[in-house]
């Protein structure tokens, strides 16, 4: 039986069944308290979920990573996991200690196939998280599609330069069943033609792709860098979907 749960965390444990293959759950949170509530019964209400194919979850205006940690608990015990989405648009505090709990839990997630993270307007995002977070993806063996979101509102608050971007290529390499991949890093100005080589090499190498999808508008991306990726772009033999996004 296939079912389909929408709920906020209230009365979580309550409405989750056993049968359940697909869930998608909302934690819009202006109390710290509340949210890492939402979450911790969360971790319990998933030990009953084990066949669990689809996951969405979005967590909002949270400023603590407690509650990061007990969501990471609970997708560790999702085994069969094959699509997850996580959205911390707006998370105030997801860096380090927060991205090490995330990685560590979608590694052991070696059934997935798709991954979608949004990290927009997580304003303290460094290279290293880049680097901790690609730590946990190339251990994905099994992806088909990755979607990645790390864009801002306004560059004067960008952590991200273009080590972080290499520190994240250098992870994907390894993901040798990719079909499509959309990375979307705007309004980073310290982003420039290096940090997009770096993306362009490791593209080139991922011979499956049939689908790439880049926004790095507002970054400061020259002509001959956009030349590196057309030309990395064009090795690719089942490409067959292109959308790319470089305006200043």
């Amino acid at each position: 039986m296939k079912s389909e749960i929408k709920l906020t965390h209230d009365g979580l444990v309550s409405q989750l069944m056993k049968r359940t293959d697909a869930l998608t759950l909302k934690f819009y949170a202006n109390l710290p308290d509340q949210f890492d509530e939402g979450l911790k019964m969360l971790e319990k209400a998933m030990k009953s979920l084990k066949k669990v194919r689809k996951v969405i979850i979005e967590c909002r205006y949270a400023r603590e990573i407690e509650g990061i940690r007990y969501l990471s608990k609970s997708l560790e015990r999702l085994n069969s996991l094959e699509s997850i989405s996580l959205s911390f648009r707006d998370y105030d505090g997801i860096s380090g200690k927060g991205m090490k709990s995330i990685s560590e839990a979608i590694q052991r997630l070696r059934s997935l196939k798709s991954i979608n993270i949004n990290l927009k307007n997580c304003d303290d995002i460094e290279d290293e998280d880049m680097k901790i977070l690609g730590e946990g993806l190339k251990r994905l063996s099994a992806l088909q599609s990755i979607t990645l979101e790390c864009g801002i509102d306004y560059n004067d608050s960008a952590m991200i330069r273009g080590k972080g971007l290499k520190n994240l290529s250098d992870s994907l390499k390894r993901l040798r069943f990719l079909r499509s991949i959309n990375l979307k890093f705007p309004n980073y100005d310290h982003i420039c033609d290096k940090g997009l080589d770096s993306v362009s090499k490791i593209i080139q190498r991922l011979s499956l792709l049939k689908s790439v999808k880049l926004d790095f508008s507002n970054c400061s991306i020259t002509d001959k860098g956009l030349e590196n990726l057309g030309a990395s772009l064009e090795k690719l033999d089942f490409l067959n979907a292109v959308k790319l996004h470089f305006n200043a």
